[in-house]
């Protein structure tokens, strides 16, 4: 049986690239796994961006939103909402342009994590085990927020120097959540995008909708 997965995406006033992020990847996803989940959590944004949220859920089965009302910070975002998500492994993504290249090279070494979570488990206080195909290089680019970087010793990893996209596997979710939860409150400024804007895009049905119904996790 196919690993399922979920994407966790927190978000904050990302109006302007959501559609663009959220669209492109979720078109390959059932070229992975046939059993997966996208869940949008909305940072408390002032922003349309929770509206582009519910639109991108109401034309792909696959994805959950939530919302807080006010802003808790990606650290703490991402320590409330994991929990929440099902699927073997957990992709996070930590701001930013959301490349298809990473979540598929990042898919390809989910061996590799599972692996780890198991060592880790059995090793408590032991060696910590991590899979980076570039092990000397930063696991996030330098823009992202040192909640990002202080997870890495979970077994999370980025495929890229660029990539700002995390993973781990569910027994590792309870570690993450508790790291995350011992940090500071960093907010959000250093997540931000660039000032590429992608509004505009119009919201593409997706040709493969009819057959990926029955591919949401869970089902």
């Amino acid at each position: 049986m196919n690993s399922s997965l979920s994407l966790l995406l927190p978000v904050h006033n990302s109006q302007a690239t959501l559609q663009f992020n959220v669209q492109r990847v979720v078109e390959i996803l059932p070229d992975l796994t046939h059993r997966f989940e996208v869940l949008i959590v909305d940072d408390g944004s002032t922003d349309a961006t929770c509206e582009v949220a519910y639109e991108l859920a109401r034309d792909y089965p696959q994805i959950r939103v939530n919302r807080f009302a006010r802003s808790l910070g990606w650290a703490t975002t991402v320590a409330a909402k994991a929990p929440e998500t099902r699927g073997e492994f957990l992709m996070i993504h930590s701001g930013g342009e959301l490349k298809v290249d990473d979540v598929v090279g990042l898919w390809r070494l989910r061996k590799g994590i599972a692996e780890a979570a198991r060592l880790s488990q059995s090793k408590r206080g032991g060696k910590l085990w991590r899979f980076d195909p570039q092990a000397e290089t930063s696991i996030v680019q330098a823009g992202a927020p040192e909640a990002v970087r202080s997870v890495g010793q979970l077994g999370i990893h980025a495929r890229a120097p660029g990539s700002n996209l995390l993973m781990v596997h569910r027994q590792q979710v309870g570690e993450l959540k508790k790291s995350l939860a011992a940090l500071p409150d960093i907010g959000w400024p250093a997540l931000q995008p660039s000032a590429k804007s992608r509004v505009g895009h119009p919201i593409k049905r997706p040709s493969f909708l009819s057959r990926a119904k029955q591919f949401a996790l869970g089902e």
